[in-house]
């Protein structure tokens, strides 16, 4: 037997350097208790993400955006999405609903954010 079938993760090969504790980042998304926890620090204490978010969204909306964008750019290293144009255009459709934000803004927000992951790494404390 094929031992990749195993570990879904081998082909991926960045998934592997965005783990903690043995655990994909992605795990900790915007759902999970501990992906809330992290995001909202992240969103308060990184200051261009801070001002980034006070310039596009009021602010019962923010966390929700960086759950939002959060979820684009790991869900984004998974090299198995096939590459439709109906299916980039959904994607690309689905960044503007909720927010109101033009496609190149929301795709900035995501530079931002991947920097602030860089920045602020999520370590074991905030588990």
């Amino acid at each position: 037997m094929d031992k990749s079938l195993l570990n879904p993760f081998v082909a991926d090969g960045e998934f592997l350097e965005h783990s903690l504790a043995g655990i994909p980042r992605y795990a900790f998304d915007g759902f999970t208790r501990a992906g809330k926890r992290y995001l909202k620090k992240i969103a308060r204490q990184h200051k261009v993400l801070q001002a980034f978010l006070a310039q596009v969204a009021p602010p019962p909306e923010r966390d929700e955006l960086v759950r939002e964008m959060y979820f684009r750019i790991e869900s984004s290293l998974c090299d198995k999405r096939l590459d439709w144009s109906v299916g980039n255009e959904a994607r690309r459709r689905a960044d503007e609903v909720g927010f109101g934000l033009e496609p190149e803004i929301f795709n900035a927000g995501k530079v931002i954010l991947r920097q602030a992951l860089t920045d602020i790494p999520m370590t074991e404390a905030d588990l």
